[in-house]
């Protein structure tokens, strides 16, 4: 008994389970057949009903599906039936199932059930893809007996049972019509027992879901059902995207007219025979509905089919069709070659589709293509089709070939009623008497069938009007588009802007492009800068950030979508069903729209409407209206800076496929872009590299965050190293050999994972087929970083002239990851690839990221060089000399600057293996056309004119290489320049020729250069002046002399300043330049002295006093080891005294350290009047001595408290007064202090503390309304404060706030300094006799 129990509620326990899964399954079957309707909401079990509510609207009624599942082991009884019409909601006995449905006359109840019914219950039977009121008639006695049978269900043992059966009782008291309305809208549905067998195929024959995969999207389906049932939330949504993303789009069209031509049986063996087809015949002859039915079917047996129209720039379909992977494909082109004329690039588009033809067709890669007779003889410049041959293939003809085909297809359009075979009769007169053709084309035929559908009204007309009527051109849809009225001709323009035959554009997106006034959704605001946040989460960071929608749901206007309804009837377009999508169902009508712009265009007639709604396309959530959108403005408008600024929008879209395409075409014509805009494509480039490392997935939909700015989560590592997938790597290699497809998003995610060097090639190109550059760019990395040595660059097209530059970005970086598995052929070929490409401004910009870390050792961001030997290093550096020297000619100077340290360091470590000293010298070269390119906008510093330093040592033993190039950079018109080349000459001396030696001290002794003394200057201020070059100048060898002597012979040679002015790097770009303090710093410092001692106040004075004052307040122990000695003597001099003070001063306001004892011994000397001079200009920039000094004692770091007193605080009236009130407090306060144990102790503690009361309101006064300047004075109530006890909250707020302000006063005394700054001292000036290069320093 016990046993049997058990077994019996074990029992109970799998049938509720499966009963659960069965009714999901059952539920999805059911929104499968009614998901297509307007309007249409799935809720899935809910308080007011049992397992799911859907709803739709038909013909402006809602109709609405009450579900109720029914797993049963036996047939379905009359008895069983009843109860489940007696169902109440738990716990009600007001409410049953009748009395919902009575609710509405659009309400219905079906039942589905896995079993039979018997035939009482069989009069409610219907069919689940149509539901409607059943005309079921009980009489009285009928619906009395079903009244007992539903009483018999109920238990009536408690008075929750009582109670319905007496309501039930109640309903039945309704009239009889009433009660069989009500019954009528009951339904059954029944032998549902094999239904996800069912569902594979609705999946697979209505919604294109490929076969393979029917099940597994069956099962992401029923996870929706079920997550329904938790959230209670409308499910349509999510069951429509994964279709969305799963179906393959169907190629042909469902179409009731559509007629399947007797020949498609004998051109499809023909392709799967011989892997290629060639269509062609006049237009509207049936090529592309050929093309398309026999594309169907291939894909309705297990094909990947691609369309395509333009081979060249279509990369995705270009890969579709050449990837490795062992699937079956077919690539469907259509009219490659021009929709009407052959298109200027028709030589490069033939070479293509021959190479295609030639190196890839095989059993399992097919290809269709399409053309036009007419355009064919015109590209392959012959008379006859028949010699129109590709790589041996002829062209089949597809117009009607006989009278009986044409009869046929003509019955099946108008019937075969006698007035239609009287119509055809004369037709077919008509064409044999003139010979024209053999009939009328089937498109045209049906085009006629689209414009007069009765054939009584063919009867009617003439023949020539029929024949008129049904022939077609891209002209002709011209006339009848514009004949149905203005609205209709714009809206068919607009629609040939945002979607054509290949790509879609759904009826939301459409509405919000043409009737809503919301701004752009998905057009980023500020590109100015991207900005990387690192810390804990935020609230607002990129991990909540969420997807763009639209603010109001957008809906068309009724207007617009009488025209789009009327345009579907008339065949132009097509609307998916499912996805509400609308395309162009013939080339001849994009084509048609096209010339409507191009007319309008020329008559220059409301095209900035049509750019605004191109506008507003591209910055919508449909990529594919953007994408049509930019392709019109790029193809059909002059450039002008409205058009520009639409495509510059793109280039800020959120989408990066578009926004690559914007990039491109920018790229392209970045000549013809005014300057502004070239700085902002220059600085989207720098930008785009963190925004691709931070890309955001809606969906399978990649995007980017609105703002640029993203947050870096520290404690995600995903940021920082490799994200974690949910793939192993024998998961992802098992799904590519099974053929199944991968989302957009796990391609990025596996592509950004620790399992990228272990991928296969069969996936990196499958992710090569994506349209976003930032996938395709990892994906080419790897693949030339692991597969080098597969690669043939013959066969495949990886070398494209203009791929996006993050692409070339990662075929660099990925060549130079495995450069020594590359083919010496291969690398070649990429040489002048690369070279090429630098040429192109976002190309160069981007790469430098990998040229300026190119020999370090210690990055990732370019070369692995531990993995290297040293014979490998070899090789990399000489092809790093090639393309190095080209990108350094093509570097973009005006928009980007170089770190020339860099630079430099990458260039000097090239010299270890650059063994072929030509290669030295073409780097050289290329340098030095980089500084004279980059100092129109940049100043060069020391290291970016260190060229001559690295052609001399890199050609030591071949210095014949070097000859011309060093007289002739000697002869540049820049003193920078030629003084940093004679720097590097007299430190390399050694190394140079005799003859060379000789040429330099010529060169030194020519007084023809107006900057001679310059020259000079720099060659005698080196560490190691040669003897040669010290008589060139002077005609001695002197620097070996006593400062004094030194001094003398440089002043009767008139070069002394410029010396001075070399060695001390002033004024700029001296010191910029690099070469100051080079020489012997004894050596100088001492002739520095001597010109001091000497005392006569000229330029040299002031450089020498300058330097040493400098060298003496930060205390550089090393340098002018008498200078204390000088300065104490040169501050009893008044004269002295003055520029002292004045250099002084300036080196306080302008450095950061402190020297409290240099001014300590310049006041002592002054006289009364002096010090207050002097202390009258520190006073007025106070603030910046006070802001060096904010963390240390401030003031006092410069100056003694006494001075302080006496002579700034009487220039701030309230510092001095709160500082006055503090000496006297604190007076009081000691006082107290000494007489603590007096009498009358508590009559003094009073008088304290109205002391203190009173000090208190009186700095909170002050600080009030005449706050104090000084931070002293902040230090010195926190002091009186401090002495006295705590210091109170109001006093303490005031003081911060004191101190917050401080700071925009420091701001505006800084600039007021540097405005007008009134120590009249000489920072920038321009040299005499210097020649500037950068013109900008002459400003």
């Amino acid at each position: 008994m016990n046993v049997r129990r058990k077994r019996k509620e074990m029992s109970v326990e799998i049938v509720g389970a499966q009963g659960f899964d069965y009714q999901y399954t059952v539920t999805l079957y059911m929104i499968l057949q009614y998901l297509e309707m307007d309007h249409f909401e799935v809720l899935v079990e809910n308080n007011s009903f049992e397992d799911a509510k859907l709803s739709y609207q038909l013909e402006d009624k809602t109709y609405s599906i009450e579900l109720q599942v029914k797993r049963k082991a036996s047939e379905i009884t009359y008895d069983e039936f009843a109860i489940w019409l007696a169902h109440f909601q738990k716990n009600k006995s007001d409410c049953f199932i009748l009395d919902r449905i009575q609710q509405c006359d659009t309400n219905y109840l079906v039942f589905v059930t896995n079993n039979r019914c018997t035939d009482n219950v069989s009069k409610f039977l219907g069919k689940e893809n149509e539901i409607k009121e059943n005309r079921i008639c009980f009489s009285v006695e009928m619906l009395k007996d079903l009244k007992q049978r539903m009483l018999k269900g109920i238990d009536d043992k408690n008075e929750l049972g009582r109670k319905r059966k007496k309501h039930i009782e109640q309903y039945f008291n309704l009239k009889k019509s009433e009660l069989n309305k009500v019954l009528g809208r009951v339904c059954v549905i029944e032998r549902k027992d094999k239904i996800e067998r069912e569902i594979c195929i609705i999946l697979k024959e209505r919604y294109q879901i490929p076969e393979m995969i029917c099940r597994d999207v069956m099962n992401q389906m029923l996870d929706v059902v079920r997550q329904g049932r938790d959230t209670g939330e409308d499910i349509t949504a999510s069951i429509r995207k994964i279709l969305k993303n799963k179906r393959f789009n169907r190629i042909l069209p469902e179409d009731k007219s559509f007629y399947r031509r007797d020949s498609i049986d004998i051109l499809e063996r023909e392709v799967l025979q011989k892997n290629l087809l060639l269509l062609t015949g006049v237009p509207f002859s049936g090529k592309t509905y050929i093309a398309k039915t026999i594309a169907q079917e291939l894909q309705d047996n297990g094909y990947y089919v691609k369309l395509t129209d333009n081979i060249i720039e279509d990369q995705e379909a270009y890969y579709f069709f050449m990837s490795p992977e062992n699937d079956s494909r077919l690539l469907l082109i259509e009219d490659p070659f021009g929709h009407i004329g052959k298109k200027e690039d028709y030589i490069q588009i033939r070479d293509k589709i021959e190479g295609l033809i030639r190196d890839r067709l095989s059993i399992n890669r097919k290809v269709i293509i399409t053309s036009r007779a007419d355009v064919l003889l015109d590209v392959f410049e012959k008379k006859q089709i028949e010699d129109c041959k590709i790589q041996g293939n002829g062209w089949i003809n597809t117009s009607i070939s006989s009278k009986e085909e044409a009869k046929k297809i003509w019955l099946r359009f108008y019937g075969e009623s006698d007035e239609s075979l009287k119509v055809f009769e004369r037709l077919k007169r008509y064409f044999d008497y003139y010979n024209e053709t053999v009939f009328l084309e089937i498109g045209e035929i049906r085009h006629l069938l689209l414009s007069v559908q009765n054939i009584n009204v063919l009867t009617d007309m003439s023949t020539d009007k029929i024949i008129k009527q049904a022939r077609i051109s891209s002209e002709e849809v011209c006339r009848k588009i514009k004949s149905y009225g203005e609205k209709y001709k714009d809206i068919f323009i607009l629609l040939g802007c945002f979607c054509n035959t290949v790509r879609l554009v759904s009826v939301k997106d459409l509405a919000y492009i043409l009737c809503s006034n919301e701004e752009l959704v998905s057009i980023r605001k500020k590109m100015e800068e991207v900005t990387v946040s690192i810390g804990e989460r935020q609230k607002n960071s990129h991990i909540h950030q969420e997807f763009p929608v639209y603010a109001q749901m957008p809906k068309l206007d009724k207007d617009i979508k009488s025209v789009l309804r009327v345009l579907c009837e008339k065949g132009y377009i097509y609307k998916e069903r499912i996805t509400n999508e609308i395309y162009f169902l013939h080339p001849i009508y994009t084509y048609a729209s096209k010339l409507l712009l191009q007319e309008e265009i020329e008559d220059d007639w409301d095209i900035e409407n049509y750019i605004k709604y191109m506008h507003r396309a591209i910055g919508s959530l449909s990529s594919n209206a953007a994408f049509c959108s930019l392709c019109q403005l790029g193809q059909e408008f002059d450039r002008e800076q409205m058009i520009i600024d639409c495509i510059v929008e793109g280039s800020r879209s959120i989408f990066p496929a578009i926004r690559d395409v914007s990039i491109l075409y920018l790229d392209q014509n970045f000549d013809n872009l005014n300057e502004q805009v070239q700085k902002d494509f220059m600085k989207n480039i720098r930008n785009g590299r963190t925004a691709d490392k931070y890309m955001q997935w809606n969906g399978n939909e990649c995007w980017y965050q609105m703002d640029g700015k993203h947050y870096f989560d520290f404690f995600n590592m995903d940021d920082l190293w490799c994200k974690d997938i949910n793939f192993t790597l024998e998961e992802i290699e098992e799904r590519v050999r099974k053929k199944e497809n991968f989302s957009k998003k796990e391609i990025y995610d596996i592509l950004s994972s620790s399992l990228t060097d272990n991928l296969s090639r069969d996936f990196l190109e499958y992710a090569l087929l994506s349209d976003e550059a930032v996938i395709r760019s990892r994906a080419i990395f790897y693949l030339f970083k692991n597969y080098a040595a597969e690669l043939d660059f013959e066969k495949t097209e990886y070398l494209q002239h203009f791929e996006n530059y993050n692409v070339v970005y990662g075929m660099l970086k990925g060549m130079f990851s495995s450069v020594d598995d590359f083919s010496e052929k291969n690398v070649k070929k990429l040489i002048i690839y690369f070279q090429k490409q630098f040429e192109r401004k976002s190309v160069s910009m981007y790469v430098e990221d990998l040229f300026d870390n190119f020999g370090d050792e210690y990055t990732s961001k370019a070369i692995d060089w531990e993995k290297y030997t040293e014979t490998e290093r070899l090789r990399i550096w000489k092809i790093w000399a090639a393309l190095f020297s080209k990108w350094l000619v093509c570097f973009p100077a005006k928009f980007m600057e170089m770190n020339e340290p860099h630079m430099s360091i990458n260039i000097d470590r090239s010299l270890k293996y650059l063994n072929n000293q030509k290669e030295v010298v073409d780097v050289a070269n290329s340098w030095i056309q980089w500084i004279h390119n980059y100092s129109k906008y940049h100043s060069v510093d020391d290291y970016g004119m260190s060229v001559l330093y690295y052609l001399i040592t890199g050609t030591k033993n071949s210095a014949y290489l070097r000859k011309d190039i060093i007289k002739k950079e000697l002869k540049v018109n820049s003193t920078s320049l030629v003084t940093a080349h004679i720097s590097h000459i007299v430190d390399l001396w050694d190394i140079l020729t005799a003859e060379e030696r000789k040429d330099i001290c010529e060169y030194l002794k020519n007084e023809m250069r107006s900057d001679i003394k310059w020259i000079q200057a720099v060659a005698l201020t080196r560490k190691n002046v040669p003897n040669d070059i010290q008589i060139a100048i002077t005609g001695n060898v002197f620097l070996d002399k006593e400062p004094k002597k030194i001094m003398s012979i440089l002043n009767k040679k008139n070069i002394l300043t410029e010396c001075l002015h070399i060695f001390c790097g002033f004024p700029q770009p001296l010191w910029f330049n690099g070469y100051h303090h080079s020489g012997k710093c004894s050596l100088w410092d001492g002739v520095m002295m001597e010109v001091l001692r000497k005392g006569i106040i000229d330029e040299n004075y002031n450089i020498s006093l300058r330097e040493m004052l400098d060298e003496l307040y930060n205390n550089n122990g090393h340098r002018f080891v008498d200078g204390y000695d000088v300065y104490k003597q040169m501050i009893s001099d008044e004269k002295n005294r003055k520029q002292i003070f004045i250099c002084l001063t300036y080196i306080s306001l302008t450095q950061n350290q402190d020297n409290k004892k240099m001014w300590d011994e310049l006041l002592q000397v002054c006289s009364e009047e002096e010090k207050k001079q002097y202390f009258s200009i520190i006073s007025e920039f106070i603030e910046m001595i006070e802001y060096k000094n904010i963390g240390y004692n401030g003031l006092l770091c410069e100056y003694e408290l006494e001075d302080i007193v006496h002579y700034i605080l009487p220039y701030f009236s309230s510092d001095q007064l709160i500082y006055k009130l503090s000496e006297a407090v604190l007076l009081v306060y000691r006082n107290f202090q000494k007489r603590e144990n007096i009498p009358y102790i508590e009559i003094e503690k009073d008088k304290l503390k109205k002391v203190k009361q009173l000090y208190e309101t009186m700095v909170q006064e002050t600080y009030k309304n005449a706050p104090p300047r000084l931070l002293f004075t902040n230090k010195i109530v926190n002091y009186t404060y401090k002495e006295m006890g705590r210091i109170p909250d109001v006093i303490q707020k005031a003081l911060e706030k004191n101190k917050k302000d401080f700071w925009d006063r420091y701001e505006r005394v800084k600039e007021t300094f540097e405005k007008n700054c009134p120590l009249k001292i000489r920072e920038d000036y321009i040299l005499e006799n210097w020649i500037y290069l950068d013109r900008r320093l002459l400003q």
